[in-house]
């Protein structure tokens, strides 16, 4: 697919700390991406929306966390596949899923995700900084 716009790195978690985190990484992973922050769900799946729409995006780069109000992680990555926009997103759209540590749950919903084809993969918080920033630049230049 050509690259038609800006890149775009969108991390969704509804904890100021963790989305202040990941921007100063996002950042450094490419100077030149528009980011954006959802703190859950629904902004995320809005924001996708609004970029399906005016088509001009280059590739998209999600960090998702699971448990956030109004709308899950998972909930919103398979609400992203069910009504298409995925599809239309195709290889330009790459997730990653990251749980906090005390969630029992984290790990089986980070495979449920992988295996569902909604992430990519999914990491424990506090996910290395440094981590995501090369697996963003690895997407951005792909």
């Amino acid at each position: 697919m050509e690259n038609k716009g800006r890149n775009h790195f969108i991390i969704v978690d509804d904890e100021d700390a963790i989305r202040d985190f990941l921007r100063q990484f996002a950042e450094r992973a490419d100077s030149e991406c528009d980011i954006y922050e959802a703190k859950n769900g629904e902004e995320c799946y809005n924001r996708l929306r609004e970029l399906s729409k005016n088509g001009s995006y280059g590739k998209i780069f999600m960090t998702v966390d699971h448990g956030m109000p109004n709308l899950t992680g998972l909930d919103m990555l398979r609400k992203v596949k069910d009504t298409g926009l995925a599809k239309k997103f195709g290889d330009k759209l790459m997730t990653y899923m990251i749980f906090s540590e005390h969630q029992d749950y984290g790990e089986e919903i980070g495979i449920a995700a992988v295996e569902e084809g909604l992430a990519k993969g999914y990491r424990i918080k506090p996910a290395s900084g440094m981590e995501i920033a090369a697996l963003s630049r690895k997407h951005f230049t792909a």
